[in-house]
């Protein structure tokens, strides 16, 4: 952290300074994420999730408390409300409480213009344009293009529906950047200005688009021209031209017809597993929502149900990942190890899958479900349904924000039965519930939803993803062997080699060789 703190100085090279302008960048966007709170300066450093300024609000005046970590009740490892209210604004208060708190992780750095928290220079170029926007408000030197009017054109240019390398040249030519003659006798270079194509005017963008004559018969003539060639004709020019400007045309045309998919209905889990459906809901107005989840067996009856309100979120997104935590957390209590979680929410699915969203301002939380995950289920895989398959869970989540505290049931949630049954008669057209005709056989969406995983090094090294057949036939024998006891065999990738190859892994014996060849029946 020390760079960031050097002081800026004008008798310093062009790279350094050049180096320095792209550090205070890098410190408008950085942000820390709150562990213990012991490496947080409240008052110096970044760490509030809002906007462009991630400091208090409030004045610090005599206050005495530096450290974050002088903020978090060190018996409950949660924020002192106390404390809070006695040392900040109530705005400071509010947008604290919605950071999550881990006691048992270290602050880290991240980037506040990404969900994910991950650098990118396209999030970068934003802080640049917004300290560039902010300074010429302020009426600061040096500054160019930064006013508003200008953000709204750009926001115009690139939500054109041409191709990219169309918005880019757009852009370059704005911002003269383009090899024209003028623009390049303008960097220094000694070269004739007058346009190749009618040899009158200086080749300047203006001229070259919109006044010469010649060159409105393309680009591509004056390149050739420019390369030695022989202008061409217009009428020679016209078929290309049309022929390219057609395939465009219906390359982007809607489709007045387009085919709709198969309904979207609940799917039954695996055999021996239990499928958790969880969502969240959130009001933008209050900063409160609520959560909900349902675990189901087989057969499609609610083993159990949770609902809770939620207060202090930060975004819609952090109700769904509240809502996971508690169905994970009820799941592990029961003692379930074979899960299959489905959610509505892609981030959410993304954020277990991999890695991507560690640094992100719930990535403690993400963390924490991750750690269960690999301690307490044998087997585990996440999915995204669309809103038709989660409609219990939806439900549960919006009856959760009216809740004081947190309700849980061990059955069916009264006035739930109506829907849970049309989950379990496969409304919509289509009956998920017909069983495969033989014991070795499977269908096509039961093979594409199962996802093998081991409590090995295998599933750390895998980073929570690609959990598949070929994960099981790399684990221990031991729980390959368990695995394939309790999976559907026969899947459609490998048929009887797969089994046999399960079976051998695991010192099956020939009786259970037998049942994996079976599956070419």
């Amino acid at each position: 952290m020390d760079c960031f703190r050097s002081k800026q100085m004008s008798n310093v090279s062009y790279t350094w300074r050049s180096i320095q302008k792209g550090l205070t960048v890098l410190q408008n966007g950085m942000i820390w994420r709150v562990g213990n709170g012991s490496k947080i300066n409240i008052w110096a450093d970044p760490w509030i999730p809002r906007g462009w300024s991630r400091k208090p609000i409030t004045p610090r005046g005599a206050n005495l408390v530096t450290k974050v970590e002088e903020l978090i009740d060190p018996y409950t490892g949660t924020w002192d409300d106390n404390m809070l209210s006695q040392t900040f604004w109530e705005e400071d208060v509010a947008a604290i409480k919605s950071i999550p708190v881990h006691v048992e992780m270290e602050d880290v750095l991240a980037w506040h213009f990404d969900a994910r928290g991950c650098f990118s220079v396209k999030s970068a170029y934003k802080v640049q344009r917004e300290m560039e926007r902010r300074a010429s408000r302020n009426g600061c030197p040096g500054v160019s293009n930064g006013e508003s009017g200008d953000d709204d054109f750009w926001k115009k240019l690139w939500k054109l529906g041409v191709p990219g390398k169309i918005k880019h040249f757009l852009w370059r030519m704005c911002h003269n950047t383009l090899a024209l003659r003028a623009n390049l006798h303008h960097r220094g270079m000694d070269v004739d200005t007058r346009c190749v194509m009618c040899g009158q005017y200086n080749e300047d963008a203006g001229h070259l688009l919109f006044k010469c004559k010649p060159v409105k018969k393309w680009w591509k003539e004056r390149n050739e021209v420019r390369e030695g060639g022989t202008p061409r004709s217009p009428a020679k020019l016209s078929h290309p031209i049309m022929s390219r400007a057609g395939e465009f045309v219906r390359m982007n045309a809607k489709d007045k017809n387009p085919r709709t998919g198969e309904c979207a209905v609940w799917r039954w889990p695996p055999l021996n597993f239990v499928k958790i459906n969880t969502d969240g809901t959130y009001r933008g107005n209050t900063k409160q929502g609520g959560w909900g989840f349902v675990i189901r067996d087989r057969a499609g009856s609610i083993l159990q149900a949770g609902a809770g309100p939620a207060a202090h979120l930060q975004d819609a997104f952090h109700a769904e990942v509240i809502a996971c935590a508690a169905a994970i957390k009820a799941a592990s209590e029961r003692g379930m190890s074979r899960i299959e979680l489905e959610t509505d929410s892609m981030m959410l699915r993304n954020a277990i899958q991999d890695n991507s969203f560690n640094l992100s301002s719930l990535g403690g939380v993400i963390l924490e479900i991750k750690h269960v995950i690999l301690s307490c289920f044998h087997s585990f895989s996440v999915s995204y349904s669309p809103r038709s398959c989660n409609k219990v869970a939806h439900e549960l989540a919006a009856y959760g924000c009216n809740l004081q505290t947190v309700s849980s049931w061990a059955g069916c949630p009264p006035g739930l039965e109506r829907l849970v049954s049309s989950d379990s008669a496969g409304k919509g057209g289509c009956n998920p519930w017909t069983r495969p005709a033989h014991p070795c056989s499977t269908t096509k969406s039961d093979d594409e939803r199962f996802r093998g995983g081991t409590r090995d090094e295998t599933w750390k090294g895998m980073g929570l993803s690609n959990w598949s057949w070929n994960g099981v036939a790399a684990a221990p024998a031991v729980d390959a062997s368990s695995i394939c006891s309790s999976a559907i065999l026969g899947v459609n990738q490998g048929g009887r080699d797969l089994g046999e190859n399960f079976f051998e892994r695991a010192g099956g014996n020939e009786e259970q060789t037998a049942a994996a060849a079976a599956c070419d029946a």
